[in-house]
């Protein structure tokens, strides 16, 4: 774990860039009903209900170094 933090406090070099690498799974979601459209000085409205329309992963590659 040292020598990663180290690596990540290194001074940036495009050369050699630091690129980061990170995964999550999500839940993929749908709707039952359309929601109701806004009001005056009230929010649209959606419904609790969904429909599961399954799983997928969602990946991030990052270069932390330049932000």
């Amino acid at each position: 774990m040292e020598s990663l933090l180290e690596l990540h406090r290194q001074p940036c070099d495009p050369a050699e860039p630091v690129v980061c690498f990170d995964e999550c799974p999500v839940q993929l979601l749908g709707e039952v009903h359309a929601p109701l459209p806004a009001k005056p000085d009230q929010p649209e409205c959606q419904d609790y209900e969904y429909v599961q329309c399954g799983t997928d992963y969602l990946l991030v590659t990052v270069e932390s170094a330049v932000g």
